[in-house]
C-alpha cells in the first residue's frame, strides 16, 4: 500500500446540523485531512483511536483536531461544557501518549456557531 501524508486528521461528531460549517471551516483552518465522523466525537475514546490509528498509519498526519458541539444527542442529559471539555482533555492525554510530537487540538463549537479551543 502506498502511503500519502496530510496534515492533520479531524475527528467530529455526525450531527448533520453541523456538517456544512465544520466543511467550511476545516477548508479555512485545517488544510489537506482525514475526515473521522463519530457520534459525539470526543464521547468514544475506544472508537476514537481505533480510526485515528488508521490514519496515522496511512497518512501520518502531524496534527490531531477533536471537535465536539453544543446540543450533542450523544451527551444525552450530559450535554454540559464542561463534560465536553472533560472527555475531550482525556482523550487528548492519550492521545498524546500514543502519538508523542504530534499535536491535538481541542475545539468545542457552540449552535451558532462559535468556534472555542479548549485547553
Amino acid at each position: 500500500m502506498k502511503h500519502h501524508h496530510v496534515d492533520s486528521v479531524v475527528v467530529r461528531c455526525i450531527d448533520y446540523r453541523f456538517r456544512e460549517f465544520f466543511d467550511i471551516w476545516c477548508k479555512k483552518h485545517v488544510g489537506q485531512h482525514d475526515l473521522i465522523s463519530i457520534p459525539g466525537a470526543s464521547k468514544d475514546i475506544d472508537a476514537v483511536l481505533r480510526y485515528v490509528a488508521v490514519s496515522m498509519q496511512a497518512h501520518q498526519p502531524n496534527k490531531i483536531i477533536i471537535i465536539d458541539h453544543q446540543d450533542c444527542a450523544a451527551y444525552g442529559a450530559n450535554d454540559t461544557f464542561t463534560a465536553h471539555k472533560n472527555n475531550m482533555i482525556m482523550l487528548r492525554h492519550v492521545l498524546e501518549g500514543l502519538y508523542p510530537g504530534v499535536t491535538v487540538e481541542l475545539w468545542y463549537c457552540t449552535l451558532g456557531y462559535d468556534m472555542t479551543i479548549v485547553q
